[in-house]
């Protein structure tokens, strides 16, 4: 996913790098940039896995944008589904980044 702003734009609405491992107002910047993928398997009945990975980018400029250091980020997860016929999980996820990590829960989407 690629998002830029022009102009003189308030803080609170600059891209943000919104990939999982970082929080949302960590990194931001007029240029943001991030590419995420995600491999889900069953594992048994109602017991799921998640495993993610990718890479993400913040600048305020786009000459800075090419030097700026890209943000590597990768988790995993369990899905547990509590809804079979709405096909609803709890997922609980444990993401790391360049010198931050976090732990999601989540109980809203399909696998």
């Amino acid at each position: 996913m690629h998002n830029a702003s022009e102009g003189q734009t308030p803080l609170r609405f600059l891209p943000n790098i919104s990939t999982r491992a970082y929080h949302p107002n960590l990194y931001r910047g007029k240029i943001v940039t991030w590419l995420q993928a995600e491999y889900r398997m069953k594992i048994w009945r109602w017991l799921g896995a998640s495993f993610f990975g990718g890479l993400a980018n913040a600048s305020n400029d786009y000459s800075d944008f090419i030097l700026a250091p890209n943000r590597p980020n990768y988790g995993a997860g369990l899905r547990f589904k509590l809804v079979p016929k709405h096909n609803m999980h709890l997922r609980i996820e444990y993401g790391f980044g360049q010198n931050t990590s976090n732990l999601y829960l989540a109980f809203y989407d399909a696998f």
